[in-house]
């Protein structure tokens, strides 16, 4: 995070309360953009509380990338309190970046949304992954600046262009936003769901939610979407909902980059891809070229994943109906090997109604139990 950022600006300061990362920060130079040797970065090793007094309208960005709040020293990072400071360091037009996840229950979330609607004014949420979500608040409406804006010369842009030349990270930055302004027409008064020095209940929330999750993430989202009647496929610029054709193409590019790009559209992005061919090779070849360049990256699960999707929009059942099978083996209620394993049974050649009954059910089972 603080690569990047320093990739981005022409002055940052990293906040790091671990000493412990300054001994291995020279070998992690690949993924963190070579922080500890970028003239445009200072590290100071120390609390951000602290380090933050005096500092009022410093500072155009701040960016929390502070480990889940199941602790107090973690925990102190999501409280009312820090997000006042946060809000008095930032200059009028700033923004704060900050994140939850699935694992903080749907309490956790509601109360760290909750308590930053008590400082700023304005909240835009974005899906990064199945079940984590960045939120930028500020306290003036939120205008993103485009991507192909930024200086050809920039580092950040440089290395992402290099590794992802077929993606357009302005497309990418739309289509993984759930709302613009998730506070608009759905305040959050419950006085209840605040996080504050005195009464740090979020930690409470996340430790609960290790044992049962309090209520689907995803569901919860989705109401946000529905209550603010924000259209999730809907074009930035133009304000209208895109074509069918524009959803899939961009499903693909989305999918090609994230990797999780069924979570989004599979609904009609698979049939699209079917009754279109050049698109579908199109995707074939990119997600395979992905896949094999990134491959030293993914763990052995996700590869397993992957590869079986793949044989799967080949037509190539017998070999997804292998990778299925051995992502069983490493999880037994992966609900993606379920789904993939019913619908290879459902018909075809490999049809087998007493496996997909029993596949089906277990996809039906774990759908609907909380994660």
């Amino acid at each position: 995070t603080a690569g990047a950022t320093a990739s981005i600006y022409e002055n940052t300061d990293t906040v790091e309360i671990n000493k412990a990362f300054a001994q291995i920060q020279s070998k992690l130079k690949r993924a963190n953009f070579d922080v500890e040797n970028n003239p445009k970065a200072r590290i100071y090793y120390g609390d951000a509380r602290i380090f933050l007094l005096g500092k009022e309208g410093r500072y155009s960005v701040i960016v929390n990338s502070v480990s889940r709040p199941d602790y107090f020293s973690a925990g102190k990072i999501y409280t009312l309190q820090f997000y006042r400071q946060v809000s008095k360091a930032l200059k009028a037009d700033g923004i704060f970046c900050t994140w939850v996840d699935k694992n903080m229950g749907e309490h956790g979330i509601v109360t760290v949304i909750n308590t930053l609607s008590k400082v700023f004014k304005y909240c835009a949420a974005h899906r990064l992954r199945t079940g984590y979500y960045f939120l930028i608040c500020a306290q003036r409406p939120l205008r993103p600046k485009y991507f192909h804006d930024v200086p050809a010369s920039n580092a950040l842009r440089e290395e992402l262009e290099k590794n992802l030349p077929f993606i357009n990270l302005d497309d990418f930055f739309l289509y993984t936003q759930i709302s613009a302004d998730i506070l608009k027409n759905r305040p959050f008064h419950d006085s209840r769901l605040l996080n504050t020095d005195d009464f740090p209940i979020l930690e409470f929330f996340v430790l609960a939610a290790r044992e049962g999750p309090l209520g689907r993430v995803p569901d919860l989202f989705l109401r946000f979407q529905r209550d603010l009647n924000v259209d999730f496929w809907m074009d930035f610029v133009e304000q209208k909902p895109l074509t069918l054709r524009q959803k899939a193409d961009k499903c693909v590019a989305l999918g090609v980059l994230m990797g999780n790009w069924r979570e989004y559209c599979q609904e009609y992005c698979d049939a699209f891809l079917e009754s279109n061919p050049r698109l579908k090779s199109t995707y074939l070849t990119l997600a395979e070229k992905k896949l094999e360049q990134h491959k030293d990256y993914y763990n052995a699960r996700n590869i397993i994943a992957k590869s079986a999707y793949l044989n799967m929009l080949k037509g190539d059942r017998a070999k997804a109906e292998e990778y299925f099978k051995l992502l069983l083996d490493f999880d037994p209620l992966s609900i993606e090997a379920h789904r993939g394993l019913a619908a290879i049974y459902q018909g075809g050649e490999l049809e087998n109604k007493g496996l997909y009954l029993k596949h089906k059910i277990y996809y039906d089972f774990l759908m609907r139990s909380p994660r």
